[in-house]
């Protein structure tokens, strides 16, 4: 019996995903699988990522090739995890097609590991340090972790109120969940399906984390807006798409300098521009020559470990390294000093990174204000049509419990610019 396509494919993903440092979004964008299969690889991909760091390090000291390490990776997955049948976990894998797969070792290591307990578990599995920073960050790891082995739902926030649009959204009501704090947003394990049906231009994919940022800015009309990091624009599409529904019969929306530091990312940005049909966007290259006007109000959206997306993008698992955060923080550091000097007095800077380490976050804010006197953090009510209820605004940050509601713990934080 040949490996199923779908094996196969989650096969050479994890491949260039472990060892060639593919990212997992887009290598698996033109996966060309439907239905069941198209599930089962979607699945057998995230339990080895997810569940499968520990048995990596085990089986890499081991004297076996990469793609053994991956086929022996997805055996153990199907066999303990999984509960498939010896039989047939063993005939899928006997016959990989790669130069660097030997049967005879393939089969002598997992006789030898099959009955190992504790090698493989339906739970997450992370390099120290990823635990540390958790636990440093004060986080309940077991409520962090405890959905992250099955497949992430889609999230996605619908922009059309028209009645077409509507009556498409009722009739898949029962494949549909209510977005945790915003209206209008959704969740759906069907994504391919339901996203097949509506209108792309009807709807954006972005998590309610990323666009709390967008909210905590208070975009208004008129008012000079830097958006730094903008790349690849889904908080672009909302922030254009909150200004244009503002209520406000006096000002105009200005336009939106949206910066991003290299000729790839700003192409990316002016695709999602052309698909959402954007006015308001101006997708601008940042160089050491770009100068930009003092303006009311910035969102900067830092490089960082992107450690509280683990739970849709695992890959990063295999991907970060211990030092990358030292180096990450250095870079949010150098933005925030250098975007300072771009904001009016009682002007609004909000900082957002995807991530909840201490260097990346609260601290990185603690060292500007020690450093910057004429900044403070924002204190108030997050008001807003968008959400279902108001959100206490202490020390700049949002009042809530990411945890509770399932949320990807960003560190997102308001700062005001009190004198020059």
């Amino acid at each position: 019996m040949s490996i199923t396509a779908s094996r196969f494919y989650a096969f050479k993903t994890l491949k260039r995903i472990i060892y060639q440092g593919a990212y997992l979004h887009l290598v698996t964008r033109n996966i060309n699988l439907n239905g069941r299969d198209r599930a089962f690889f979607k699945l057998l991909v995230n339990l080895v990522l997810k569940s499968g760091y520990k048995l990596f390090e085990k089986l890499s000291k081991e004297k076996l090739s990469n793609s053994e390490v991956i086929a022996l990776m997805m055996a153990l997955v199907e066999l303990k995890i999984l509960g498939k049948e010896k039989y047939i976990v063993f005939s899928q894998y006997k016959s990989i097609p790669e130069k660097d797969f030997s049967e005879k070792r393939f089969f002598k290591t997992l006789k030898k590991l099959e009955n190992e307990k504790n090698l493989i578990e339906n739970e997450i599995s992370l390099p120290n340090f990823i635990i540390n920073q958790i636990v440093d960050s004060k986080l309940d790891i077991n409520s962090f972790t405890k959905n992250f082995v099955s497949t992430p739902m889609t999230g996605f926030f619908v922009l059309s109120h028209s009645k077409e649009i509507l009556d498409l959204l009722n009739s898949l009501s029962g494949k549909l969940y209510p977005g945790r704090i915003f209206k209008n947003y959704y969740y759906t394990e069907s994504f391919a399906e339901v996203l097949g049906i509506l209108p792309k231009d009807c709807y954006i994919v972005i998590s309610e984390s990323s666009m709390l940022s967008v909210l905590l800015l208070e975009p208004k009309p008129g008012e000079k807006i830097l958006e730094v990091g903008a790349s690849p624009g889904g908080k672009s599409v909302f922030l254009e798409y909150v200004l244009k529904n503002y209520k406000d019969n006096l000002n105009k929306p200005k336009k939106v300098i949206s910066v991003d530091i290299s000729e790839s990312r700003i192409s990316a940005l002016k695709k999602t521009c052309e698909k959402y049909k954007l006015k308001l966007i101006n997708p601008t290259l940042y160089t050491k020559k770009t100068v930009f006007d003092v303006s009311d109000k910035i969102l900067i959206d830092a490089p960082c470990s992107g450690l509280s997306t683990l739970d849709s993008k695992p890959d990063i698992i295999f991907h970060l390294k211990e030092s990358d955060i030292k180096l990450l923080a250095k870079k949010q550091e150098d933005i925030l000093n250098y975007y300072k000097d771009f904001i009016r007095v009682k002007g609004k800077l909000v900082y957002s990174v995807c991530t909840f380490t201490e260097m990346e976050g609260k601290g990185q804010i603690e060292k500007f204000l020690q450093k910057n006197k004429n900044f403070k953090t924002f204190e108030g009510v997050l008001s807003s049509k968008y959400i279902n209820q108001d959100i206490i605004i202490k020390d700049g940050m949002l009042d809530i419990d990411w945890n509770a509601l399932s949320l990807e713990p960003f560190f997102i934080c308001c700062l005001e610019k009190v004198d020059e």
